[in-house]
Formats: structure tokens, sequence, C-alpha cells
């Protein structure tokens, strides 16, 4: 499976039939990008391997992310009017958070 396809079906129930492929694919670029920038080298997408070989959880927040960018394209300032409040929707996931959590980089000195 591709990443592209698997982003498909993740979104199918929410976002998917909104946006189409070119839209999907450079959300997923970037979101692949920013992962890359956070996460141990080792544990990046290798291209001879491709998608398929990416660790699970990795894979899953890569998903998430992508839905998450989707989901947050409506709202440019990252806030949401409730009832009787505004809502800042922006921030980190902690779903993501978790799923990232034992391949992400150290921070060293």
């Amino acid at each position: 499976m591709t990443a592209l396809t698997d982003l498909h079906e993740y979104l199918t129930s929410t976002l998917a039939g909104k946006y189409g492929d070119v839209v999907l694919s450079g959300v997923l670029d970037v979101e692949i990008a920013d992962q890359a920038g956070r996460i141990r080298p080792k544990y990046r997408i290798d291209p001879d391997l491709g998608w398929a070989a990416h660790l699970p959880p990795l894979r899953e927040a890569i998903l998430r992310r992508c839905a998450r960018n989707l989901s947050l394209q409506k709202l440019p300032l990252g806030i949401q009017e409730g009832e009787a409040q505004l809502l800042r929707v922006g921030g980190r996931d902690g779903e993501i958070r978790r799923l990232e959590a034992p391949y992400l980089r150290m921070a060293v000195g």
C-alpha cells in the first residue's frame, strides 16, 4: 500500500471526499517531512523500502497529522467559536505525541 492509499482509507469517514489527490499528497509530504525532522534518523522512512516498511506507530502518527492539518485549514487563526466562548483549537495532539515519543531525537546541550 502507498501512503496516499492509507490516507484515503484513514480519512474515508470524515475528510477524504473533500480533497483531491494533489491536496492530500501535498499535506502528506509536509507531514512526513515534519516528522522526519523530529524523529531520530534511523526511524525515518527509508526511500528504498518505502511507506510499508515505516514503523506502524509512526505511520499512524503521520495519518493523524494529516487529518489534523486538513481540519485546521478551515480555521486559519486556530480559533473556533463555541456557544458562549472562543475555543483555541491549535496546539499539539496528545495522541501524536504519544505515538512519536519513543522515536524522537533527544536534545543535547
